[in-house]
C-alpha cells in the first residue's frame, strides 16, 4: 500500500461510480414514475381515462402513464401523468405535471396551475 496514491484512488472510485451507474441504466423507461399511490385519488399504472361530464371534487389524480380527461370535466386536483390528454370544455382547478400534454380541442381550462413538465430520466 505504499505506492498508492491520491490520484489512483480517485481513478478507482470513479471506475467504481461508472461501474454502478452501468449497471443500474436499463436504457429503456420502464421504471414507474410514482412508487406509491397512497396520496392519490385516483392512480394507475397503465391509463386513468376520465370519462364525459365527470366532476371530481377534490384530490390528485396519477398514473404512471397516461391520464385521458374527456369533454365536459370538472376536477379539482392535481394530475400527475407522462402523458395528459384534455379535451373541450375541460376544467382543472389544480397543478398539471406531465412530459406530454395534448389539448384535444380549445376551451380546456388549467386554472390555478403551474403547468410542470418532470424528466423520468436521471
Amino acid at each position: 500500500m505504499k505506492n498508492l496514491r491520491a490520484h489512483h484512488l480517485l481513478s478507482f472510485l470513479a471506475a467504481g461510480g461508472v461501474a454502478l451507474a452501468a449497471l443500474n441504466f436499463s436504457g429503456s423507461n420502464t421504471q414507474p414514475l410514482f412508487n406509491s399511490s397512497d396520496s392519490f385519488v385516483l392512480f394507475a399504472s397503465e391509463e386513468v381515462k376520465i370519462e364525459e361530464g365527470t366532476q371530481i371534487s377534490s384530490g390528485d389524480i396519477g398514473s404512471n402513464k397516461t391520464i385521458d380527461v374527456q369533454k365536459d370535466a370538472i376536477i379539482n386536483g392535481n394530475l400527475f401523468a407522462d402523458k395528459i390528454t384534455l379535451d373541450k370544455n375541460t376544467t382543472i382547478n389544480g397543478n398539471v405535471s406531465f412530459n406530454k400534454l395534448q389539448i384535444k380541442k380549445e376551451n380546456a381550462n388549467i386554472r390555478n396551475s403551474n403547468q410542470a413538465s418532470f424528466s423520468t430520466h436521471s
